[in-house]
Formats: structure tokens, sequence, C-alpha cells
């Protein structure tokens, strides 16, 4: 690797005593030419934001891993070599020297390197200790990344907040909360009473993937207690129909999904306050959020990392959600998943606390969130209703799209010279590659790696048309045709593709599409947009799909449809594989790499 980057040494800046050190990844262009860290475009939009929340370039240490400006301003360039080495031991000498509050990492791999955590979209906003001194640390995002993804900008200033106000001290100050799991006996009737008789109680359960069998019940009538009960059990069950029965005020987040599940698995939600508003249940805390800030996301996860200290815990639980009855047999997993149930409960009811301080302080915010709440028990009704198949018509369907894919498939590996596979990383290869395609290198505007998504078939269209628009020879005419037409049919065939394995197949690899009665079901979210119109996924068990972007157009369908012969089954085995978009294949292709 060229070493070139490796002559000029910037170093860190700011003041020796200052509480907080912000961690980046290494001098780009401008911090490389003038030898000052943060000063690019991207360090002016970070000292723009401090300057926000009152805070001076010179009243804070900026650091970063390495003092030397990578290969190609790639930080990955950096891996493994002594100029990172160097780098991160001087940082670790300094925070071991000066004892800073709080140490910031930016983005992913200062988290990595610092805290040895990887994924700074989950970790952002958490309260945790570094092995160095267990110093504070709060990560965040790169400014680099809020630079390309403006839409990220609100978050890290509301990071940069809790930071700021983190500095003061060193403590963690994380929460204290109590877990209750699984009581019998006494010790159920007690709490079965305590939780009764409470006002408000948040509500959370958890289930078997993509099926409506319900594992466990969580309750927190606070923020520091959560009550887990499991229906399998005879008393647990009872326990939760006592609890759900009661007057007591019902919280959920995403309650479309738990309330549906608890009314198909026999359990009643009674809730007397929220019924003389129109609402089946009382708040919901996914709800409260798109109305008080639509723009940004509106999960627990993030929920959690916004309104409460509690570091980020969704791995803890989540992956040890089972799949079937069988794989719920180990009993740490078990324990774990009752854990993270009762811990969502109680962020739940902390999160709740602040809407409502936030939702009442502002009177139009209060007839929003009525009036979307009150939109709940429509979209349940749609929701269980769903839309009836006509499976001779679907199959018909089935078959002209699979049979047109075909001969479009067979058009476009004969123009390319290879099999080519619209959905394979190797298409960069045949796209870009001197040797085949030849064509411009498209790069993904937020991540800058070499992408074949959507949006770059779509500029390369652009840009064979182009070419084609200047050049004079008849041969080098034809060969942009031939590549505008590969470009075309890449388009055609994902477009086909989505179709089949998103609408049209009955079965895909990840389960079935259609319902036992022949109908498709769609789980409606009041509150799943930024703007006021609903959103859609596939149905609580895992069947359906978003029936809001089914297709409108019309498709040719030959007279002979049902007399040709079967679909190349090798095609239908791809379609059902099909699940994910370009980019989400393309991620999980870098990731493996």
């Amino acid at each position: 690797m060229p070493n070139n980057h490796y002559d000029k040494y910037v170093p860190d800046e700011g003041p020796e005593n200052s509480n907080i050190v912000f961690v980046g990844e290494a001098p780009g262009e401008t911090e490389h030419e003038e030898g000052r860290p943060f000063i690019g475009a991207s360090g002016e939009l970070f000292m723009s934001a401090l300057a926000t929340l009152g805070v001076s370039r010179g009243e804070v240490r900026l650091a970063n891993l390495c003092h030397y400006r990578p290969y190609n301003n790639k930080f990955e360039n950096l891996l493994g070599s002594k100029a990172l080495e160097d780098g991160v031991k001087e940082l670790i000498a300094y925070i071991e020297r000066t004892k800073p509050n709080l140490v910031v990492p930016l983005g992913a791999y200062p988290l990595k390197i610092l805290t040895r955590k990887t994924g700074i979209k989950k970790w952002r906003g958490s309260i945790l200790q570094t092995p160095i001194n267990s110093t504070k640390c709060i990560p965040t995002f790169h400014p680099a990344a809020v630079l390309r993804d403006r839409g990220l900008y609100p978050t890290f200033i509301l990071d940069l907040k809790r930071i700021l106000a983190d500095a003061a001290s060193r403590d963690l100050n994380l929460p204290a909360r109590r877990f209750i799991i699984d009581p019998r006996g006494l010790e159920c009737e007690e709490w079965v009473e305590r939780l009764c008789s409470a006002r408000d109680l948040a509500t959370d359960i958890e289930t078997i993937k993509k099926k409506q069998i319900i594992l466990c019940v969580g309750f927190a009538p606070d923020t520091k207690t959560g009550v887990c009960f499991v229906p399998s059990h005879p008393e647990g069950r009872r326990a939760i129909e006592r609890v759900l029965e009661s007057n007591a005020r019902k919280i959920f987040q995403f309650g479309s999904f738990d309330y549906r599940q608890l009314l198909d698995n026999g359990f009643q939600v009674n809730d007397p306050e929220a019924a003389a508003r129109d609402r089946i249940y009382y708040w919901d805390t996914l709800i409260a959020q798109h109305v008080l800030a639509p723009e940004l996301p509106r999960s627990l996860e993030y929920l959690t990392s916004i309104y409460t200290r509690e570091p980020y815990y969704k791995t803890e639980g989540r992956h040890n959600l089972p799949d079937d009855t069988k794989g719920w047999s180990n009993k740490a997993s078990r324990q774990a998943v009752y854990e993270y149930n009762c811990k969502d409960c109680c962020c739940t009811f902390e999160i709740y606390q602040q809407q409502v301080e936030e939702i009442e302080a502002v009177r139009a915010h209060v007839g929003t969130l009525d009036f979307e709440m009150s939109m709940l028990e429509v979209a349940d009704h749609i929701s269980i209703t769903g839309l009836p198949i006509d499976e001779e018509r679907r199959s018909i369907i089935e078959t002209v799209t699979i049979t047109k894919w075909g001969k479009k498939q067979f058009i476009l590996d004969r123009m390319t010279g290879y099999e080519t596979n619209v959905h394979s990383p190797k298409l960069k290869n045949i796209l870009y590659d001197k040797d085949k395609m030849g064509l411009p290198v498209r790069r993904d505007r937020k991540t800058g790696k070499i992408t074949t998504n959507e949006d770059a078939i779509v500029s390369l269209i652009a840009y064979c048309k182009d070419r084609l628009d200047t050049v004079v020879k008849e041969q080098t005419k034809i060969d942009w045709r031939i590549k505008l037409a590969v470009c075309q049919t890449i388009l055609e065939i994902r477009g086909l593709r989505k179709l089949l394995s998103s609408y049209i197949l009955a079965e895909t690899k990840q389960g079935k599409r259609i319902s036992e009665d022949g109908r498709i079901r769609s789980l409606y979210k009041v509150g799943g947009t930024e703007t006021g119109r609903w959103s859609a996924s596939k149905f609580l068990d895992g069947t359906g799909f978003n029936a809001q972007t089914l297709p409108r157009d019309p498709l040719e369908i030959p007279d002979d449809a049902l007399t040709k012969a079967p679909v190349d089954a090798k095609l239908l085995e791809m379609a059902q594989s099909d699940d994910k978009d370009d980019d989400e294949i393309e991620e999980e292709a870098d990731a493996a790499a």
C-alpha cells in the first residue's frame, strides 16, 4: 500500500484538561493539508452543531485513532498498519494520563477499537465504559456520515446534548431495575394484585418468530419494575388474563402487533379509560413518537436511546427468540427472553412518562394523538379481514411472469456473454470490468461503496443514452446500444423477480404467502410513515405482504398460458429465495467479505 500520506503527522487538538474527548478516525484531505483535526466539511458541520449547543471548539479535546491520512482517504487502508497501532497507543496513554470524564467515539471504527462493540447505529447514544480506566463512553455518528446523510442530523444533535450534559461527571448513572420472572403461588398472587391496582401498565409480549405463539407477557407498573408471566403454565395464563382485564391503562410500543396477538391467543384487553376516548388501548409510544417527531425513527430501541439511560440491549434477548417450540428448550435462553421482556416494559413506561409531558405541552399534539389512536381499531379490522385470492388466476400470473423472466434472462445472458444473476454481487464485475462491459463505476452516495443498486442502473442507462447521442461510428453505436439494452434488461428482470417474490408466489423459502382460508393479510400501521399515510407489512404469522404497494400495472396473459410447458424450475427456486432488495444483498456481501 502506498505510504505517501504518512509524511505528515496531524496532532490532536484542544485543552488537556477537557472533560470530553471526541475520537474520530483519521485526518482527511483538508486536515492533512492544514495539519489540524476536524476542519474539513464534516468538521465544520461538527463545530456548527457544538456551537448550536453553546460549546466552542476550544472547550473540547479533538482526537483521532490515527494521526496520518489513510491512502485514498479510506480508513480501511489503515487497518493493521503501524501508523494506526501507534495512534491508538497514544490515545490510550492520553486517556489514562488525563482521566477525562467522557470519551466519545465518532463512528463505527472508534466504537469498535475503544469498546470492542460493533454497529454504530445500535450503540449510538448508549452510556458505556471503555476498558481504559473504565472511562465513561457515549458513541455517536461520525460527522462525515451526518454530512452524507442529513437525515442523521437530528439524532446527532440529540446525542450531543446527552454527551455535553454527561461530561460533568464520570458516573454512569444507569437505571436500576428489578425483574420478577414467572412468579408462582403466593408471589404470583401478590404481583397480580399489585399490577391490577396500578393506574398505568406498560405491556409487552414475546412470540416465536413469525408465529402466533406467545412465549411470555410482561408488565411494568413503573420504570423500575418488570414482571413477566409465562402463558404455557395455567397459573401464568390466568395471571395474564386478570392483569389484562383489569382497569389499568395499558401502554404498548407498536401495540398493533401485541394487541392482535393477545386477542388471537384468547386474551381480552380491558381499558375503560381508553374506550371512553375511542381507543382500543390507552397509549402507544410508537404513535406518540409519530405525533412528536414523525421524521425520526420510532422503534423501541431508538426511543430507549433518546428517552432513557438504558444502554442498547436488543441483542441480549432477541437472538434467543426461537423459530419454533422445539427451540424453546434451553433454560438460559428462556431466562434471557424473560428478562428482555421485562426490560422492554420498563423502558416503554419510562418513554411513556416523558412523552405524556411533551404531548400535553402542545394542544395540537393532543388532538393528533387522539385521532391516530382512534384509527388503530380500523387498522386492526382491515388487517384481520384480509383480501380473498383467486388461486387459479394467481397461478396463471405466476407462470406467465416466470416465462417472461426466462425469455429476458436468455437475452441478457447472450448480450453479456455470461450467466448473469441480476441480484448477485458479481454483477459489479460484469458491468464495470474493462474486459467485460466496461461501464463507469457507480458508488453509493451514502457509503461510497461500489454499487449496482437501482439508482446506479438508472444512472448507467442515462449515461449510455448520452453516449449514443455523441458517438459517430456505427460499430461504436452498436456497442452502446448493447450496453444500454443490458442495463434496461437488468431493471426489467429485477422488476419481474420483485413482482414474483413479493406478491405473486404462494410460497417462498421464508414461508407461505396465503393464509389457510385463502386470504392475503397485511399488518397495517397507523404511525408507520413520516406523513399521515399508513404503512403495512407481512401479517403477524409471517404470511402476506405489504398490500399498500400491490402493483396495479396490467399484465398481458396469452390465451395459451395454461397449455405451455412447466416453468423453469431453476428460475422458480431463485424467485422463491428472493426476499431482499439489492442494497441489502450488497450489505450482506460486504459483511461476508
